[in-house]
This record gives structure tokens, sequence and C-alpha cells, in this order.
């Protein structure tokens, strides 16, 4: 959420947050990623450039984001899935066309069936959701 955001960003570090408030319900998720001097927006809507606290962190500078749509508003909720599929690649590749182009069905299927195995593990921590507007 916007403010619960650090006061610098680091050298390496990457998050996924929701475009609402802290006090609201969460509605859509979006990834960002910076390392050292490049920086990637991802938002699978293809809204682009980010929400303008989330362009403030990042910075201007060599900022990145997609606009193209991976996701409809009638396909299921998959938005944070499609957010931890993005970084996944951006860790391994960092053509950033190449990562856009290359998210299919098996990616998501995959990362839910993660997220089912480990659910028990992770299930306190979504309690609480993060937010960016």
């Amino acid at each position: 959420m916007k403010d619960e955001l650090p006061k610098k960003i680091n050298e390496i570090e990457c998050g996924i947050v929701n475009v609402q408030n802290s006090n609201q319900c969460g509605s859509h998720w979006v990834a960002y990623y910076k390392n050292n001097n490049k920086r990637y927006y991802f938002d699978s809507y293809g809204y682009a450039p980010p929400p303008k606290k989330l362009d403030k962190y990042l910075g201007p500078e060599n900022l990145v984001y997609n606009s193209e749509r991976i996701q409809y508003y009638n396909d299921p909720p998959i938005c944070g899935h499609l957010c931890l599929i993005v970084l996944e690649k951006l860790s391994k590749d960092s053509d950033w066309k190449n990562i856009l182009r290359n998210i299919d069905e098996k990616d998501v299927e995959r990362i839910f069936k993660l997220l089912k195995s480990r659910r028990r593990e992770v299930s306190g921590y979504f309690c609480k959701s993060r937010s960016v507007s």
C-alpha cells in the first residue's frame, strides 16, 4: 500500500501491490521490479504508466512498463498470479518484450499449483493486503 512503501527504494527490489488503499478491499494487483538502474512496472490490464505514488517511488529514470493487455475484465482474477510469473521471469531474463510475449497457460497452471501446495505456509500473510494508488 502507498503508505507502507519504504522511504527509499533499494538497489535491488521487487514487489506486488494492490492499486487500492489499505482501508479498501483490494481490486487489482500490479508488480514492480528494480535491479540497479533497470526498473519495470507490470499491469496485466496494460494500464500505463504506474499509479502516481508507485511512479514516484520507482523514479522516472529507465522505467519500462507494458501497455499490452494480458488479462481481460471477464477473465478469472489472476492478476496476482501473472505478477508472480513476470517477477520470476525478470529474475532470470531481462528481455522484457520476450517475457510478456511468452506468458502462457502453463505458467499460470504452475503458479496455481505452487500456491496451492504452499497455502498453509502463506495463508496468514495474505490476510493483510498491500496497495498503491
